[in-house]
């Protein structure tokens, strides 16, 4: 009858030759992986060439569309907040101001639509970055509508 020190060598080995067979299952998996991932942004490079040669053809820069598409890139992976100046915030807010004077009663979702920086508290961004206008609301939520005043 084995002894328990034989038992748990016994149990260790068998462990260990489980865990060396994943190890080498998952090795096999992340192979396949990295080659179907190679041959599909293989097609996807290509394709980006063929288009940056026809537009070529079109009479496109094509080494304005390569600092394009890396500006693109750079903005999408750096997730910043772009800042606006006060010109730029009181622009908006004037132009906001405008819309409501041409669209007289009109709600916070046509004003969103338009201007999709404004926010959530429409009157408030006026108020803060506007020249002194302010708007003047009725109702309330989601009835409400805004006017000049």
């Amino acid at each position: 009858m084995p002894t328990i020190a034989t038992r748990i060598e016994r149990l260790l080995k068998k462990t260990d030759r489980m865990k060396q067979q994943a190890v080498k299952g998952l090795l096999r998996t992340l192979k396949h992986i990295d080659q179907e991932r190679k041959t599909r942004t293989a097609d996807l490079e290509e394709a980006a060439m063929l288009i940056v040669k026809r537009l070529a053809e079109l009479g496109h820069a094509g080494s304005n569309a390569n600092a394009a598409a890396a500006k693109a890139k750079r903005a999408v992976q750096s997730k910043k907040r772009i800042r606006r100046s006060p010109d730029e915030l009181k622009k908006y807010a004037n132009g906001v101001v405008e819309y409501v004077k041409s669209h007289q009663g009109c709600s916070g979702g046509d004003i969103r639509k338009t201007f999709p920086k404004v926010g959530q508290n429409v009157k408030g961004f006026v108020q803060q970055h506007g020249t002194g206008q302010k708007l003047r609301t009725v109702g309330k939520q989601s009835k409400m509508r805004y006017h000049v005043g």
